[in-house]
């Protein structure tokens, strides 16, 4: 009954044309002006790689993924060098922002300043990534364009895809429609989003094309910067420039053998690392799983075979710091003695602090 009730055929046009971002559910309200990091597509894709006969679900979803994902197409892209709006194209970077107009809906119950709002699109709330960032009325969206989105959005066309062709032959033009938007993605986020100079990809002002942000003339990294390994972007030679200079280095984020936790939220070289306040120098789950999947994407790569070990060893010392003694789930981790409740703002049992412990089954091979 999915299959014949949930075709693309079934879905008029005029959805399209309605359709908003996905609310963000801030406690205690849903705010439907601004969305979340598009990782739905991973998820689903990653889900049928393990149940490969549970289509139903992709069925049920695939017509709105597809919608969300043309959204960003119209809302947040744009063009890193000329600051102009890739309203069909699909080629640009994306921005983070705030959809103001959305606040008028009856839904919408709360009220944040713009750059709060789009700085939350992310979900990266405090991150230094967006330290000094201004919005821009005109647009809805804040003036940097994010190497880190873009390529969740490149992975999220690419395993979309990827699913709509076991759905078969009823989802091929989804599949086609997806594939152009992650070629062209993948495509402006190497000619616009790689730094040679600092050897990683870097974000960028939309209006000027200028790095950003920049402390005394160098380019702040967060593992955001890494992502685009997860869409394959990088070549095997900057992958493992990356790796070298970044990711199994102590001074930045210490993906190495002796180095007890997990990938900081922000370079140990940053002034905000010693901040040790949520985006501001704590490890996450989310962020070590999506750094331990780009590196998934290259693992014919023997260092980067040792970095996804290394990473997957952090992550479930981590997580044990406060399960064994405690039972405790973390929403976030000093990512210097792994410990979760040495601040005020880490939820003692939050569902994604459980990656750190599935990265170690999928490292194993248990997952």
């Amino acid at each position: 009954s999915f299959s014949s009730t949930f075709q693309p055929t079934s879905h008029p046009a005029s959805l399209v044309s309605t359709f908003r971002p996905m609310p963000h559910p801030t406690p205690p309200f849903p705010t439907p002006r601004k969305s979340k990091p598009p990782v739905a597509g991973l998820v689903l894709d990653l889900f049928l790689e393990r149940r490969p006969n549970e289509t139903w679900i992709a069925e049920l979803l695939m017509p709105q993924l597809v919608m969300w994902n043309r959204w960003w197409v119209t809302a947040r892209q744009y063009s890193p060098t000329t600051g102009a709006k890739n309203a069909s194209a699909g080629g640009g970077l994306l921005a983070p922002g705030s959809t103001r107009a959305n606040n008028q809906l009856a839904i919408s119950c709360s009220d944040q300043d713009p750059v709060t709002a789009s700085r939350c699109e992310t979900g990266l709330d405090n991150s230094p990534l967006y330290d000094g960032a201004h919005f821009v009325a005109d647009e809805d969206v804040i003036d940097s364009v994010d190497v880190g989105m873009t390529a969740l959005y490149a992975r999220d066309c690419r395993s979309l895809a990827r699913v709509c062709r076991r759905l078969g032959p009823a989802y091929e033009a989804y599949a086609v429609e997806l594939e152009g938007r992650a070629t062209a993605t993948v495509s402006t986020l190497n000619r616009e989003g790689w730094n040679d100079n600092a050897g990683v990809y870097g974000n960028k002002l939309w209006g000027s094309g200028a790095w950003y942000p920049l402390v005394r003339g160098t380019l702040v990294i967060g593992p955001p910067n890494l992502y685009p390994m997860l869409a394959g972007a990088p070549t095997d030679e900057q992958v493992e420039r990356m790796l070298r200079r970044y990711v199994t280095n102590a001074s930045e984020f210490a993906v190495e053998p002796g180095t007890g936790f997990g990938i900081p939220s922000i370079s140990r070289s940053s002034s905000a690392f010693s901040d040790n306040n949520y985006w501001r120098g704590r490890a996450w789950g989310p962020m070590n799983m999506l750094v331990f999947l780009g590196l998934r994407e290259y693992a014919h790569l023997p260092l980067a075979t040792r970095a996804m070990a290394d990473l997957a060893r952090q992550s479930e010392a981590t997580f044990l710091v406060e399960w064994v003694p405690n039972h405790r789930v973390m929403e976030n981790f000093n990512s210097v003695n792994g410990k979760g409740c040495d601040v005020s703002n880490a939820i003692p049992f939050y569902h994604w602090g459980a990656l750190n412990a599935l990265v170690s089954l999928m490292e194993a091979g248990l997952m």
